[in-house]
């Protein structure tokens, strides 16, 4: 289905594309399925025995580094922006180091 038939749900249309974009590169995704919170996305991958775990505000269109609240920044939540042509990408800007857990 088109971003344009999904005007009203652009968000849930933005959503689910991170989710199948970081499912093809192996990532493990959860969704936040309350209406509202600092995290929309926690993608989840083994790398190397570490384990890499990313927190993402999912955003339409451009990138809006500042439109992260004081409480994602403290989270280290990660810009993902989705393009309404399905385009997604990380702004470099919003790049920080993932957090990166030893297995055992």
């Amino acid at each position: 289905m088109s971003p344009t038939k999904l005007m009203r749900h652009l968000g849930t249309w933005s959503e689910l594309t991170a989710c199948r974009r970081l499912l093809e590169q192996d990532w493990e995704v959860f969704r936040n399925i309350a209406p509202n919170g600092p995290i929309d996305l926690v993608a989840v991958r083994a790398v190397n025995g570490h384990i890499e775990i990313m927190l993402l505000a999912v955003k339409t269109g451009r990138p809006w580094y500042e439109e992260l609240s004081v409480e994602q920044q403290a989270l280290g939540v990660q810009t993902f922006v989705v393009k309404t042509t399905g385009e997604c990408r990380i702004p470099e800007k919003s790049l920080i180091k993932r957090r990166r857990y030893a297995l055992r």
